[in-house]
């Protein structure tokens, strides 16, 4: 038999869960359902010169496009370029570039 102090945290965890089924339920609606709604709203009020438009990429799709790396530049090209500058630093200041 469990106690209630056994429970609590499988009752913080099913808050947790509600609370961030709530908030994904809030961003569904202000970003697709608040879209169509205005969508329809500007078609049912203007016809065909409506100019609202539906979302035309998903959260999911534009997140992911907003953590694309900035620059094209690969890993290794910019730890190429850090070792020379180390390198250019170790040689300025006097010091050996390895430490033999």
């Amino acid at each position: 038999m469990s106690c209630p102090a056994d429970l609590e945290p499988y009752s913080k965890a099913y808050m947790l869960e509600q609370k961030e089924a709530d908030s994904n339920m809030w961003a569904w609606w202000g970003t697709y359902g608040l879209s169509a709604t205005l969508t329809a709203i500007d078609r049912a009020l203007n016809g065909n010169k409506a100019r609202a438009k539906y979302i035309e990429k998903s959260l999911s799709e534009q997140y992911s496009k907003d953590n694309e790396p900035k620059y094209k530049e690969s890993n290794e090209e910019i730890a190429v370029y850090e070792m020379k500058q180390r390198i250019n630093a170790l040689r300025q200041s006097g010091l050996p570039e390895s430490p033999d």
